[in-house]
């Protein structure tokens, strides 16, 4: 398993509804993983959790 994984099985935890203060959302984190910008997936995520 490799990073992209594990962050789309992160992404399986947080509600639908979950936005940051920007408003990004579970598909942002999708989006830039696909532009293989991890750090930046995990800080969306973070912030998601934070919630």
């Amino acid at each position: 398993m490799d990073v992209a994984d594990l962050l789309r099985q992160a992404c399986r935890t947080v509600p639908g509804a979950a936005a940051t203060e920007a408003g990004m959302t579970v598909r942002d984190v999708h989006e830039y993983l696909g532009y293989r910008e991890w750090e930046i997936a995990l800080d969306i995520l973070a912030e998601l959790g934070d919630d």
